[in-house]
């Protein structure tokens, strides 16, 4: 175990180590208005502009480094406090976080918008993020996501996180009480089990190869041998064991039900770009409290939802470029547009309230589905 009397000189290397990569990073794709002409969001010659930068595959293992080495920043914060009860939730917290920008990352390797190599980022996104966490590896994380929810979102019958949306109870015609209760239902005893259950199901029937199945073994022991060495049993209970089964399920939970107007009626004949706009949401977090929003729920393009969703194989550093020009050229982007996860301002509604007064005890229910479900991704 890490030496008791190294717990603070590391604690601070590996902040600086973070906000070193986090700087770097942010001057290197300073440029995100250099590529709006190569999606025709702005005048400019396309042919003439390349997407991919020079050191694009040097950069790219970069925000998965720094946001491991946040976690365990947070881990030996949790052991120089003494396993303080307080530092133990900040731990929780800041893991599920983390994981879930690494789940962003991930999203973003799934369009190889990283670099141009697929074959490196997604197996960056296996090793820093779908091992760790055990789900599923890329390829099958493609299937899901890729082939069969972006051409679909919010298509009855055929969009498998609308489906999960239907197996938790977040469907038209609910009461307030069923609302919340949808609203928690990662952390529901029915939630966790599902959790469980999809996490070891993950584990051991989504592995493309059994190269890719050792690796998984190799990376999971490695990152629990870590955690026991830095901060011991109760490191691993706090920052792996509950963010994993609870808490990060909860946080993606919550983005999924505020990325999407789920539920809004479905019109066949209407083309697949208008019915993003139709089904789709952009959300602003602006102050203190939305800045906490990006760092635990909605991180990197997570915030851009609905722009990443119209130009996916955009990468994260690019989006609020994109979002802007969006916001200036198309009035379509901002017709539903919403004001945090909870709390609306200037007369716009946050997400989740707008989702609530539209589902919560609707005058005409919606028929629906109730296909049993996980809350994995």
């Amino acid at each position: 175990m890490l030496n008791q009397d190294r717990v603070f000189d590391v604690m601070v290397v590996l902040i600086a180590l973070s906000l070193f990569f986090r700087l770097a990073i942010k001057l290197y794709y300073r440029d995100g208005e250099r590529i709006l002409p190569k999606f025709k969001l702005s005048p400019g010659n396309r042919d003439e502009i390349s997407y991919y930068k020079r050191f694009d595959t040097l950069f790219a293992p970069l925000p998965f480094i720094y946001c491991w080495l946040e976690i365990f920043a947070a881990v030996l914060f949790f052991r120089w406090t003494d396993y303080n009860v307080l530092s133990g939730v900040l731990l929780a917290v800041v893991t599920s976080g983390r994981m879930r920008a690494l789940q962003e990352l991930g999203h973003n390797a799934l369009h190889l918008a990283l670099c141009p190599s697929k074959r490196l980022q997604w197996f960056l996104s296996n090793t820093f993020f779908q091992f760790p966490t055990l789900k599923r590896d890329m390829d099958s994380r493609f299937i899901t996501h890729v082939i069969e929810h972006h051409p679909n979102a919010d298509v009855p019958g055929k969009d498998p996180n609308l489906r999960r949306v239907i197996a938790a109870g977040m469907v038209p015609g609910i009461s307030r009480g069923q609302f919340i209760r949808a609203l928690f239902y990662p952390v529901s005893l029915k939630g966790l089990a599902n959790n469980i259950k999809g996490n070891f199901r993950d584990v051991f029937r989504e592995n493309t190869s059994k190269q890719t199945a050792l690796l998984r073994a190799v990376v999971t022991i490695s990152v629990v041998a870590l955690y026991l060495w830095v901060g011991g049993v109760a490191a691993l209970i706090v920052g792996w064991v509950i963010p994993i089964f609870s808490i990060y399920p909860l946080f993606s939970w919550w983005s999924l039900l505020s990325k999407h107007r789920w539920h809004t009626p479905y019109t066949p004949t209407r083309y697949r770009l208008a019915h993003d706009y139709e089904h789709g949401r952009a959300t602003d977090f602006s102050g203190v409290f939305g800045a906490i929003q990006r760092y635990l729920i909605f991180p990197m393009s997570d915030a851009y939802h609905l722009a990443h969703h119209i130009y996916p194989t955009v990468r994260y550093q690019y989006m609020p470029a994109v979002d802007w020009a969006l916001k200036v050229n198309e009035p379509r982007y901002t017709q539903y547009i919403a004001k945090g996860m909870i709390f609306g301002s200037g007369g716009q509604p946050a997400a989740l309230s707008e989702l609530y007064h539209r589902l919560v005890n609707t005058a005409v229910q919606s028929p629906v589905n109730r296909e049993r479900g996980t809350i994995n991704d």
